[in-house]
């Protein structure tokens, strides 16, 4: 699961809540906005809120910096492949007892 990989303990703990369940699609769906709005944001700022072509807008989402991510310390888009910057990728096995284990 996600908390496993989490480095700033205060998220996974704020995710142990009753009754709130949060699954691998929402951390960073809600990262994938937070991108977008800051793009916008500076879009405004540097075209006078006017909205610039698709094109200038992904070159800006290019260059965004989160330094508050919600998985956990900064987050990024490489300028060279448009993944996300020193990205990793997991490998989980459900165990019997319904646990997540990564798979190294």
């Amino acid at each position: 699961m996600v908390r496993d990989l989490v480095p700033d303990p205060a998220l996974p703990s704020s995710l142990d809540n009753p009754g709130k369940t949060v699954g691998s699609f929402g951390p960073p769906t809600y990262g994938t906005v937070q991108v977008i709005l800051e793009a916008l944001k500076t879009a405004c700022a540097k075209y006078h809120n006017k909205l610039p072509s698709r094109r200038v807008l992904i070159n800006i989402v290019k260059h965004v910096r989160i330094s508050q991510w919600i998985l956990g310390g900064s987050f990024r888009f490489s300028t060279k492949t448009n993944d996300p910057f020193n990205g990793k990728f997991y490998i989980f096995q459900i165990q019997p007892n319904g646990s997540y284990k990564l798979i190294p």
